[in-house]
């Protein structure tokens, strides 16, 4: 299925969860792009997951993220109690309109759920020619590279810098390594 009718398939899906058009299309955004970045573990196929925490777990399809603490470059944004995507994109968008006049801005996330893929946050402020970190405190389920105890969650950092005319330098911790990919979305 092309990306673009898998999207719109997604999206319908958490509309009829009652989901606003705009959070029903981020949300699906954020599977489809991790999906086609070979994020699969935070693709599409939480679907059914999502769709459960929207209907009977006591997720808020219609959560309104709002910052709930503003000290200059730092904020804390209270996610209303919405799907983490939700929450993260509103936090990652209220630090990049802050970082343009204080230079750097960090936003803490709370009153939130999974939010996926880390990379997906900083590639956002990659479209906005900035440095993206996004970082989660995810339960431990894997072991670090070359370790065997269980000490980090999946995904918990993603690292986007612009290259000028190179590609971006990406990083997160599901490739465990550090990319530099053309067409990375």
């Amino acid at each position: 299925m092309a990306a673009n009718r898998l999207h719109a398939a997604v999206a319908a899906i958490f509309a009829q969860c009652g989901m606003s058009a705009e959070d029903a299309g981020r949300l699906a955004d954020s599977l489809v792009v991790s999906d086609l970045r070979g994020v699969h573990s935070h693709g599409v196929l939480r679907v059914p997951e999502y769709v459960e925490k929207l209907t009977t777990d006591g997720v808020n399809p219609r959560g309104v993220p709002q910052v709930a603490r503003d000290a200059g470059a730092a904020l804390v944004v209270d996610g209303d109690n919405s799907m983490g995507q939700i929450a993260a994109t509103f936090a990652m968008q209220a630090a990049i309109k802050r970082a343009r006049t204080t230079g750097l801005a960090a936003a803490a996330v709370r009153g939130s759920n999974h939010c996926g893929a880390m990379a997906y946050f900083a590639m956002i402020a990659l479209e906005a020619g900035m440095v993206g970190l996004a970082t989660t405190n995810a339960l431990p389920t894997m072991a670090a590279w070359g370790g065997l105890d269980k000490i980090v969650g999946i995904n918990p950092l993603g690292i986007a810098i612009p290259a000028d005319t190179e590609p971006p330098w990406m990083a997160c911790c599901s490739r465990l390594a550090a990319s530099r990919e053309r067409g990375w979305r």
